[in-house]
């Protein structure tokens, strides 16, 4: 396994880009609090030691996974949290959906 100590990705709550989900069940999680720094360095340093250090992060549950993934609030997901991670993992992101969809439609001027 990849990354320290099992934990591959924390995703920050302030995060406006995430990483690809994936449905072989990676190590990530969502950090529980936010940062802010103005260098790289410190940064990182109060990343260690206010979110990594003190455990502040939490894995990304199905609900987590549906939000990130673009679905509606609303939508219906398997029972067990662990298939529909899988689930998530395996889809394409709405919004992905919709860019594609329209550069197709334009591109066949339809």
């Amino acid at each position: 396994m990849t990354g320290i100590n099992d934990i591959y990705r924390i995703i920050l709550p302030t995060a406006d880009i995430v990483p690809t989900l994936t449905a072989t069940g990676a190590k990530d999680y969502i950090a529980t609090v936010s940062i802010y720094a103005s260098h790289p360095e410190e940064y990182k340093n109060l990343f260690l030691e206010r979110i990594y250090k003190k455990k502040k992060y939490i894995p990304i549950t199905a609900k987590h996974a549906c939000k990130l993934q673009g679905f509606p609030t609303n939508f219906e997901y398997h029972e067990r949290d662990d298939i529909a991670r899988k689930h998530f993992g395996n889809a394409v992101p709405i919004a992905v959906v919709e860019y594609i969809t329209k550069e197709l439609l334009k591109t066949l001027e339809v």
